[in-house]
């Protein structure tokens, strides 16, 4: 078993590093960053809001010790305590979000405020990218246990917690991955580099191609799983040989779609 600060690919997992990145990191997306800055002086939220544009300020709601103002080009929307602290959403990339947090000081000080640019840092990105493969997540789940976290009961992806970088991956058996928690664009693209290897172990094979069909197709497509198109799922029936090894891998993709109970009672 790994080590959960690790959580990275061995030089095996390098082999095959060159696929993984050419169809999962070239497709990479980073689709917010969450930053905070200071402006090193008192504010008055009535004020800001009285005299500014694009605000929104209510001094019944527990937050009327803050103002929200939004900003265009880029677009985003900030928080303005009055301790002076200022935290800004729904920014593209760390740059968008460093010329946003400068217009809002920039507006502060059009109003009389002494304030300064400082303490910038981003909090968090978000980013997703599509590996472009089917993915195993039982079997990714049981390999990384250390940091890996699966239950299908109760969610259909697969959180990952990698350590270094540290983030938080979401993994979904359609090869789809978001991160979140990452401090930089560096951070992302580390973290993608290194998962990247490890999900394409994980890459699911000739079954694959069972589960993206319904229920009533899976079984009716693969061999030795007659059932016409259609039929109720009472009335399916096996038949034919059950062995070798397509038979094991569509009957693999039933289980994905049929709880065990019901497969046992069609086996009867």
């Amino acid at each position: 078993m790994q080590e959960a600060g690790a959580c990275a690919p061995n030089s095996m997992q390098t082999l095959v590093a060159g696929t993984a990145k050419a169809s999962g990191i070239s497709s990479l997306h980073i689709s917010s960053a969450m930053a905070s800055f200071t402006v090193g002086v008192k504010l008055d939220p009535r004020d800001v809001a009285r005299r500014s544009l694009n605000v929104e300020y209510n001094p019944k709601k527990a937050s009327s010790t803050s103002v929200m103002k939004q900003t265009r080009n880029p677009n985003t929307t900030a928080r303005i305590y009055a301790s002076g602290k200022v935290g800004l959403m729904g920014a593209k990339s760390e740059a968008a979000a460093r010329i946003a947090a400068r217009k809002i000081c920039k507006t502060l000080t059009k109003l009389g405020y002494k304030a300064r640019f400082q303490n910038f840092k981003i909090n968090n990105m978000m980013a997703s990218t599509n590996m472009g493969f089917p993915i195993h997540l039982q079997g990714l789940a049981e390999s990384h246990a250390d940091c890996a976290d699966y239950d299908p009961d109760m969610h259909s992806d697969l959180r990952y917690r990698m350590k270094d970088p540290k983030v938080t991956l979401r993994i979904f058996v359609s090869g789809s991955v978001t991160l979140t928690g990452a401090r930089s664009r560096e951070d992302v693209h580390r973290a993608f580099e290194k998962i990247s290897p490890v999900l394409e172990q994980f890459r699911k094979g000739p079954a694959a191609t069972c589960q993206q069909q319904s229920p009533a197709q899976t079984l009716a497509a693969c061999p030795n799983l007659s059932a016409p198109l259609g039929t109720p799922a009472a009335q399916l029936q096996l038949s034919g040989a059950q062995e070798g090894l397509q038979t094991q891998q569509c009957w693999s993709a039933a289980e994905e779609f049929f709880p065990a109970s019901y497969l046992a009672m069609l086996l009867d």
